[in-house]
């Protein structure tokens, strides 16, 4: 009797495949093996990380490697403000040892639970608008290409690092990562409850005046209860607010104060979003800071015709950079993220909010649900094609494309 092959599940237990096998290097080396002996057979692969992402963007019908034990903090360069991160390194245990060293990443998002090589595939995010996404600090990575040749990438070859930043896995096999890097920083919450109207009359002093800044606005009484965010009702805008403090020498800082007006390690303010598994599926999409408000009041219109199951809209600011694929290229953006519970009819909320934010020239985040085309892909990606060819030359065979992934960028 044949044993059945493996399954796969992500974080949020909305997609599930069966690869043809699951391997889990223990470091490195084996890694690199592992990935050489798959390339040399001609077999399809993929590497997963936590399994953060909403879309199918690690299925693959052969093998599928965990990297999880491929973890550490190496190289710390202080003077150089850089460390090399081994790519299944969680982002909650980068913080520690850089803080260690005097240092600290720039940007992180609200959790903390992503290896730092599927944040940096995926192009994931923080806030401010003087701040770029986690890939933005990104100066230089190792991978393993689609010919079994270890490549060194950094700024030696700009257009391999353009398309190294966020890169969705099709390189090939990220074994670590290379960032850059800033002093040890504290913040502190300055957090606040407002109407919508207030917070749109101030929006752009909030900006200026806090390293980072974004917002929770419920469109409903129950909204805030998927995140957890209190007892605010329809209207009430949740305001974060964070700036920046230096440490003082010789004191240990974890994280003090409660709720909303804490101060602490950058790295452990940062995120509060639970680390349990999903009840809900997420949508996140990046905007022109142009049209943000347009964009935002659009979609406000949408939840409010779906009042069970909707999450609060947030809405963070992000700085410009130029990743071939990263959703803030060239534009200083705003990332509008919704989420809807698994009900019949959240495909058909969420298919709507894409609708009308796709009219607003967004682009989607490639790990969180969406329905974008091919066609929409080559439209709000103007760099599109100079990312393929780098693939190519990475993977002529395609051995680390799937299906999903082959679909929307029209390879």
């Amino acid at each position: 009797m044949t044993d059945a092959p493996p399954t796969w599940t992500n974080w949020a237990t909305n997609q599930s495949f069966a690869p043809a096998e699951i391997l889990h290097p223990t470091d490195e080396a084996e890694y690199v093996r592992i990935v050489r002996g798959l390339v040399a057979d001609g077999s399809r692969l993929r590497v997963a990380g936590s399994g953060h992402s909403f879309t199918p963007v690690v299925h693959t019908p052969g093998a599928l490697l965990n990297i999880s034990a491929v973890s550490g903090v190496l190289d710390i360069d202080t003077p150089g403000r850089t460390a090399d991160i081994l790519a299944g390194t969680q982002l909650r245990d980068i913080g520690g040892p850089l803080w260690d060293a005097g240092l600290a990443i720039k940007n992180q998002g609200d959790t903390d639970t992503q290896t730092i090589a599927g944040a940096v595939a995926t192009g994931t995010k923080g806030s401010g608008k003087a701040y770029g996404s986690i890939s933005s600090s990104v100066a230089g990575m190792t991978v393993v290409n689609g010919k079994g040749e270890v490549v060194e990438i950094d700024g030696s070859t700009p257009e391999y690092l353009r398309a190294a930043r966020v890169s969705l896995g099709l390189l090939g096999a990220v074994t670590r990562v290379r960032m850059d890097l800033q002093p040890r920083y504290l913040l502190r919450e300055h957090n606040r409850v407002e109407s919508l109207d207030t917070f749109l009359e101030n929006w752009e002093e909030y900006l200026n005046t806090y390293r980072h800044s974004s917002i929770f606005y419920c469109p409903s009484d129950s909204a805030a209860a998927m995140y957890d965010l209190g007892p605010l009702k329809t209207g009430d805008t949740l305001i974060k607010l964070l700036s920046e403090e230096a440490p003082e020498p010789g004191r240990d800082y974890l994280v003090e104060g409660r709720h909303n007006e804490r101060i602490g390690r950058s790295h452990l303010v940062f995120p509060d979003v639970t680390t349990e598994v999903s009840t809900h599926v997420e949508s996140e999409y990046q905007v022109d800071v142009a049209v943000w408000v347009d964009a935002f009041l659009a979609l406000k219109v949408i939840c409010e015709k779906w009042p069970e199951g909707v999450s609060p809209i947030q809405v963070r600011w992000q700085k410009a950079d130029d990743a071939f694929l990263s959703p803030q290229y060239q534009r200083d953006t705003v990332a509008i993220s919704i989420s809807a519970t698994r009900l019949p009819d959240a495909n058909v909320f969420l298919r709507r909010a894409h609708d009308v934010l796709m009219e607003h020239g967004a682009r989607p985040h490639w790990g969180k649900m969406h329905y974008a085309t091919a066609d929409d892909i080559a439209r709000v990606y103007p760099e599109l094609d100079a990312f393929k060819k780098v693939r190519a030359d990475f993977d002529p065979d395609g051995l680390f494309l799937n299906d999903h992934l082959a679909e929307l960028l029209g390879v």
